[in-house]
């Protein structure tokens, strides 16, 4: 699966890679999500997801979950006991697999030596299980997202020397010496053949997070949150669902490239 084409649809470099010994991933996660199945998914889900994670590999550590609902009435919201869902997650923590009847992700937080084929790894896995267990038939969604986080107070003084102005929003603004940029998101869409990718990139303050997966620090930090996906129903192929969220992280990829200087490798790579 590695040895596919590259989808380089914003730079349409393929000979340039960016390698970094210190990358400002703090996570990525994949989604496949589908519309609601008859038959035994339906009916008999806690059953069927018990033995999807008994057939998991490298995932030991299990947690069930009742996600919170919303009611919504005349006197206002309340909460209620939501749908129910499943995790699996490795011995280090490192790597999660969330399944509920509607979707399934597969993501991992910050570690070091991240690479694709790790990801692609557990996705062979979970795809096969997919059509093999839940016996799903049909999906709807494919999402790849990576999310970019810089804490360094010296890299978040020198950003335009790291990113392209166009991802730094308000960061641009002069201000006097004493004016400190709180907070500030700048989101931008892209289309691209069979491709969407949503792009968000700003300052957080101290505390704050985009994504609950992420522990929030106690300090300022910047962030680069691309969201590649496949948006249209399709009868489910294992094997194209791979290649779908390949061609998806290529296109986040290239984006990556894109906005990132010339240098900015050597820039993080030299942060604390």
């Amino acid at each position: 699966m590695t040895d596919r084409v590259r989808f380089r649809p914003f730079t349409g470099d393929s000979e340039r890679r960016v390698s970094m010994i210190k990358p400002p991933l703090e996570l990525v996660l994949v989604q496949i999500r589908w519309p609601e199945h008859a038959g035994r998914l339906l009916r008999d889900f806690d059953s069927l997801a018990l033995d999807f994670g008994d057939q998991l590999k490298d995932f030991p550590l299990f947690n069930e979950i009742t996600e919170q609902g919303i009611q919504i009435t005349p006197e206002g919201m309340s909460p209620i006991q939501g749908s129910k869902a499943y995790q699996w997650r490795s011995v280090d923590d490192i790597w999660t697999v969330h399944l509920t009847k509607l979707f399934v992700s597969v993501f991992c937080v910050k570690h070091e030596n991240y690479s694709y084929s790790s990801l692609e790894g557990h996705l062979v896995d979970v795809t096969r299980l997919m059509e093999e267990v839940l016996g799903i038939r049909t999906i709807e969604r494919v999402g790849v997202r990576y999310v970019n986080r810089i804490s360094d107070p010296e890299l978040l003084g020198s950003l335009t020397q790291v990113f392209d102005p166009a991802v730094l929003g308000f960061e641009q603004l002069a201000t006097r010496s004493d004016v400190s940029l709180e907070s500030n998101v700048t989101q931008g869409r892209y289309s691209v053949e069979d491709v969407l990718i949503q792009a968000r990139s700003g300052i957080l303050p101290p505390s704050e997070t985009l994504d609950p997966a992420i522990p929030p620090l106690g300090k300022r930090s910047w962030v680069l949150d691309l969201d590649a996906s496949h948006d249209k129903r399709t009868q489910y192929d294992p094997l194209e669902t791979l290649c779908m969220v390949g061609r998806l992280a290529d296109a986040a990829y290239d984006f990556f490239k894109l906005v990132l200087r010339e240098d900015g490798p050597d820039k993080l790579d030299g942060a604390k």
